[in-house]
């Protein structure tokens, strides 16, 4: 298996608890004199046990699909280093878009196919590093949760985990240098094209459980979500765009 580009170090496991706490394992344990800790460092699983999304919730990881996770210089603006979420997203709909397939951008860091979830991302800032995770259902995993999950298999989309990998390493290094040379904007305006539509209705859960409903406003410039609600326009910094239609708030938050 290749991670592509030819550069990036693959270190492949048949089964981990989860390929970022591995690669964080890594980071803790420092340097190993084998250029370990270099950025394109890619640690994969065929399978996962205690796999994580956003928030600790658990990611269903039954083999077939890709588990990666990519070690990324930090930027030296630490401030900037969520937009790697972003630029994964990004990189993400670049490998896989095909004819007929809706592939969609969800606040923050999910892709959605014809409005269920098939690709999460969790992005983590650990000692100068981000550590990357990607995981991308190839396969239908036959796990039913509490918001929509497909698969590219059954958008009639195909690929072996080695050619997902090979097409997602591509593609982000591809937008990893163009964010490192012209900054967030280009790589926002990319997401944008496939995010959400201008004024479109959302509702969003914020820490603490309260739901906030609006229309969708766009990005700003750091990448927090616009949202145009009742009350005036709130820029959300974290939280669960929820699926389905939008809902009344809770709480004005």
């Amino acid at each position: 298996m290749t991670a592509a580009p030819e550069t990036w170090r693959h270190i492949a496991h048949t089964s981990l608890d989860s390929t970022n706490a591995a690669l964080k394992r890594m980071i803790a344990a420092g340097p190993d004199g084998k250029g370990a800790l270099q950025e394109g460092l890619v640690v994969t699983a065929e399978q996962q046990t205690a796999g994580r999304g956003r928030q600790g919730r658990s990611w269903a990881s039954p083999t077939g699909n890709l588990y990666a996770s990519f070690l990324l210089k930090a930027p030296a603006d630490v401030t900037t280093a969520p937009e790697i979420g972003f630029v994964a997203a990004v990189s993400v709909i670049d490998a896989f878009s095909a004819p007929g397939v809706r592939l969609r951008c969800k606040w923050p860091n999910d892709i959605l196919a014809h409005g269920a979830k098939v690709c999460g991302i969790l992005p983590e800032l650990i000692d100068g590093w981000i550590v990357l995770g990607i995981g991308v259902n190839l396969r239908p995993i036959g796990i039913v949760g509490d918001y929509p999950i497909t698969s590219l298999a059954e958008q009639g989309i195909v690929h072996t985990p080695d050619a997902a990998l090979a097409a997602v390493g591509t593609t982000l290094s591809r937008r990893l240098t163009q964010w490192r040379a012209e900054g967030f904007a280009p790589i926002a305006a990319a997401w944008s094209a496939v995010g959400p539509s201008a004024d479109e209705s959302l509702s969003v859960r914020l820490p603490g459980a309260t739901v906030v409903a609006g229309k969708f406003a766009g990005l700003d410039a750091g990448g927090a979500l616009l949202l145009d609600t009742i009350q005036g326009m709130r820029r959300i910094l974290a939280g669960d765009v929820l699926f389905g239609p939008a809902l009344s708030p809770t709480g004005a938050g």
